[in-house]
């Protein structure tokens, strides 16, 4: 499992009238660069910033020279507020874009947003419609909310599904039925034997999503820059 990096710092941000607490990592590299939020899990199923995938995800996303900021949904950890059905936490995303956006080292012009389970429907609910966010990722998302944008309401952003092909709470069929009504560009990425929870699997997830937001984004390549 991915352990957190030197490079990231604590930050408590605001959001709808709350303050909420994340780790921000940024990228060793010339800047601005790109910048990627990323969701955590349910919250009243133990999901917070400190998850495996979403530790991972931010690892990898450093590593290609995107900045990354995972934090905790209102009422969760040390982040004001209480559980809100998945309503709140979508100005609580809105307020971690804003946040990270003002960062001198993130171009705001370059921003992604990407979650895990509850935090991926959190993020397509938020990021479909905001003008700012340039690419999505949705991981092991469930699709039977009724907060989920409609397919043709993603627009031309960059855009990428992954699932594990034995999750039975994201089923590959029931993803790939809905993938086929979203507009292109869209990426559907399927993980071989692994369930929900991405044990041992995080890494090559994390490796995927990294490229997709690198590529997406337009992130500096840090080994080029290192060979220099």
């Amino acid at each position: 499992m991915a352990t957190e990096s030197p490079h990231e710092r604590a930050v408590r941000f605001e959001a709808a009238g709350l303050v909420l607490e994340g780790r921000v990592l940024l990228p060793q590299t010339q800047t601005p660069v790109p910048g990627v939020v990323v969701c955590h899990p349910h919250p009243l199923y133990g999901g917070d910033l400190d998850n495996n995938v979403v530790v991972a995800v931010c690892a990898a996303l450093e590593s290609r020279g995107v900045a990354a900021l995972r934090f905790n949904f209102r009422g969760v950890g040390q982040s004001q507020g209480e559980f809100d059905q998945g309503r709140g936490e979508q100005d609580d995303l809105r307020g971690a874009l804003a946040f990270l956006a003002a960062q001198p080292e993130v171009d705001q012009a370059r921003l992604g947003v990407a979650g895990y389970s509850f935090g991926a429907v959190v993020a397509l609910a938020v990021g479909a419609g905001e003008g700012r966010v340039r690419a999505l990722c949705a991981i092991s998302a469930p699709l039977g909310g009724p907060q989920l944008p409609k397919p043709e309401e993603w627009g031309p952003k960059a855009k990428l599904l992954a699932v594990g092909d034995a999750d039975p709470l994201a089923p590959l069929s029931s993803l790939e039925r809905w993938a086929a009504l979203v507009p292109p560009p869209l990426e559907l990425r399927s993980f071989q034997e692994v369930d929900h929870f991405w044990a041992d699997a995080e890494e090559e997830l994390a490796a995927t999503v990294g490229e997709f937001f690198s590529r997406s984004l337009g992130a500096p390549s840090l080994h080029s820059q290192s060979s220099i």
